[in-house]
């Protein structure tokens, strides 16, 4: 009796551990989703972010791909009943719940600098706008998918031109109306600068990954936890 007790508890925690696996795996996966398109974000603003914002989603697909080799061992492990590789599997989950901490303190920490970041480097990208076709590509890039102007206003290609004159003169890409009578005359530019709509979207994606990391890791513990007191 107490034999067949023993064997139907070692099934159910045998079982739980292959669903915990899999459920793991499934958020592995959406880790390195996430981090991927965060990176193709940043990717496509790189001429505003600093190199060191690369950090914390390459570090989120990291996480996703060592949680999946990780949940492969967890089911492989539970299925043989070897305590070796269940140990090993329980070791392996807490250098990841050490990286998601990282990588959520990573992301917390870099919020905070966006808004003095995007600032700056905006400003030096018009100030060299004519004389740097690659910040040129990245400005104009910007400005017609955002559907913005300048970094604050259109008053800011002002400076940008080094000109005091009351009509301002802005790339095509600042440009929300041409002229019909010729196409590279700009009739109206986007009223709103580029400043409000980057800070959003960059400070959304490492607060993204902050959240998201912070999220997993908890769901580790939980699961963990839960798992534990079954077999207690």
């Amino acid at each position: 009796m107490a034999r067949d007790q023993l064997n139907s508890g070692m099934r159910c925690a045998k079982f739980m551990l292959v669903i915990v696996s899999f459920m793991f795996a499934l958020t592995a996966v959406l880790l390195i989703m996430v981090g991927s398109t965060i990176q193709a974000i940043f990717g496509d603003f790189s001429q505003f972010i600093d190199d060191h914002f690369s950090s914390p989603p390459a570090l989120l697909i990291a996480i996703g791909f060592i949680l999946l080799l990780v949940a492969t061992l967890g089911a492989y492990g539970a299925v043989r009943e070897s305590v070796m590789l269940i140990n090993l599997y329980g070791v392996s989950l807490f250098l990841v719940f050490i990286l998601e901490v990282a990588a959520a303190i990573a992301a917390f920490v870099m919020q905070n600098q966006v808004g003095g970041m995007l600032m700056r480097t905006m400003n030096e990208s018009l100030q060299q706008y004519y004389d740097n076709e690659y910040l040129q590509v990245g400005v104009d890039f910007m400005q017609a998918t955002l559907g913005c102007c300048g970094v604050n206003s259109p008053m800011d290609w002002r400076s940008a031109n080094n000109t005091n004159v009351e009509e301002i003169e802005v790339p095509s890409s600042c440009c929300e109306e041409f002229s019909l009578e010729d196409v590279d005359s700009c009739l109206k530019p986007f009223d709103s600068g580029c400043l409000p709509r980057m800070n959003f979207i960059i400070s959304q994606s490492t607060m993204l990954i902050a959240t998201g990391a912070t999220t997993v890791a908890f769901v580790q513990v939980k699961k963990k936890y839960n798992i534990m007191e079954k077999n207690i």
